[in-house]
């Protein structure tokens, strides 16, 4: 074992094996059997909430001043990497969580949570690089999409928070605005919550074994994580084809829809299949220092409701009772945008969205040769959607956004903050769509 920096350690198989072995202990097992030389090192990297270990395609690391670019890194450590990898080398969580995301303009488009016991960068063995678009990736230590449900946007609180902690005074002006502050707290306070981000990369050594062992254990475990991970992105254009059969089935009954919301409804679609993101509600610190920040925004703050965080996950296809949620006024989905001018988060919205999704329930039902063997097969037993909106609305599909709060238990928290009032009355909740799996068993 080597210092390089404080957060940075090179370290041997037999100095990583019981972290690797208590988050992912199939990974543990694969490497155990591949009987890795005592030569083959590994660096184990520690970043603290909020670290942009990716930015723009560029990879940092930590140092005394912060995060360094890379290129900059000494020379020992460039060595240990020199390998093709694209933005990250490859390498599994061994503590915290990680985030990839994109930007588009102001807009912050999720690509997923990676919790401990995940591997990244798996392409960098399996995948051909001239399609690495290494620019657009961005990742955070912990989760970059978090925010809270109930509206914090209130000048004073943000003023007490600034002089408590000597951070910044910025009210954030959207949901995912949320993480800056989150992260001047996290970065101010890190003694208090101890909560980071711990990630152990493979070297070259290490990765040049695996491509010329493809068949050892190792090389199997990555390659078999690789295909999962990737299948239904393997299979989009086929499910393309079969949404867009579909629309002609729509057009031929002359339904005249805005056609940002057909690709709303296909989001829906792909989010139930676990294909797609959506959000859940968290009480835990998996994915963030969730407890401290909760305790800051109702002790310092002075937050009256229930600090209820949400995190982008997938739908676990197929377990019973899983829920999850999308929302009208936060699009997570990159195709299309509504069409100046138009309205898209209202009542008749989320009716139109009701109408496409059971006309492609009945398509389903009239196309099980198409389907048979796949996951849409037994897509309608397994996944139930439910609509709500804070507005009143005589369409029976359409609940109120109140009964969320009160029939989800997954929105209850423990301890404390029970006592507090719920947060009935959030922007989130305006146009709300529940992905819930019901209690069927699905063909696999």
């Amino acid at each position: 074992m080597k210092h390089i920096e404080k957060s940075i350690e090179i370290i041997s198989w037999k100095d990583a094996r019981e972290s690797v072995l208590r988050v992912n202990p199939e990974l543990a097992q694969a490497i155990d059997e591949s009987q890795p030389k005592a030569s083959h090192k590994l660096i184990k990297v520690k970043y603290p909430y909020g670290a942009e270990i990716i930015k723009k395609g560029m990879f940092f690391i930590p140092s005394g001043k912060g995060l360094t670019e890379f290129s900059k890194a000494s020379s020992e450590l460039q060595k240990l990497l020199d390998y093709s990898w694209m933005s990250v080398p490859l390498g599994i969580v061994t503590k915290g969580a990680i985030e990839s995301f994109w930007l588009s303009n102001d807009s912050v488009i999720p690509q997923g949570i990676l919790e401990e016991g995940a591997t990244c960068a798996k392409r960098t063995i399996f995948s051909n690089v001239k399609f690495n678009f290494k620019s657009i990736w961005n990742l955070t230590a912990g989760a970059r999409t978090l925010f809270l449900l109930p509206s914090i946007k209130d000048r004073e609180g943000y003023a007490r928070l600034a002089k408590y902690f000597q951070i910044p005074s910025i009210i954030p002006r959207t949901y995912f605005d949320q993480w800056f502050v989150f992260k001047d707290l996290a970065l101010k306070n890190f003694p208090e919550h101890n909560w980071y981000s711990e990630m152990i990369f493979f070297t070259r050594p290490w990765v040049e074994e695996i491509i010329l062992n493809k068949g050892s254990p190792l090389g199997s475990y990555l390659h078999n994580s690789f295909l999962n991970n990737s299948e239904f992105l393997r299979n989009e254009h086929v499910f393309n084809f079969i949404w867009h059969n579909f629309l002609n089935t729509v057009n031929a009954k002359r339904v005249i829809v805005d056609s940002y919301l057909y690709e709303y409804s296909k989001y829906l679609v792909k989010a139930g299949m676990g294909a797609s993101l959506a959000f859940s509600p968290d009480f835990t610190d998996r994915v963030a220092p969730i407890e401290f920040l909760s305790r800051v925004y109702v002790d310092i703050y002075s937050l009256k409701q229930q600090p209820i965080f949400m995190k982008t996950s997938k739908n676990k296809w197929g377990e019973e009772g899983n829920s999850l949620y999308l929302s009208l006024q936060l699009p997570i989905h990159y195709q299309n945008k509504p069409c100046r001018g138009k309205r898209s988060t209202g009542v008749e919205s989320l009716k139109s969205i009701s109408d496409i999704l059971d006309i492609f329930k009945q398509k389903l039902n009239s196309d099980k040769n198409l389907i048979k063997g796949s996951i849409l097969e037994s897509f309608n037993n397994c996944i139930d959607y439910k609509y709500y909106h804070k507005d009143k609305t005589s369409h029976p599909e359409i609940s109120s956004s109140n009964l969320i709060l009160d029939n989800n238990k997954e929105f209850t928290p423990l301890g404390p903050y029970s006592a507090l009032e719920k947060p009935y009355y959030n922007v989130f909740f305006k146009g709300c769509i529940n992905i819930k799996c019901l209690n069927k068993t699905p063909i696999t």
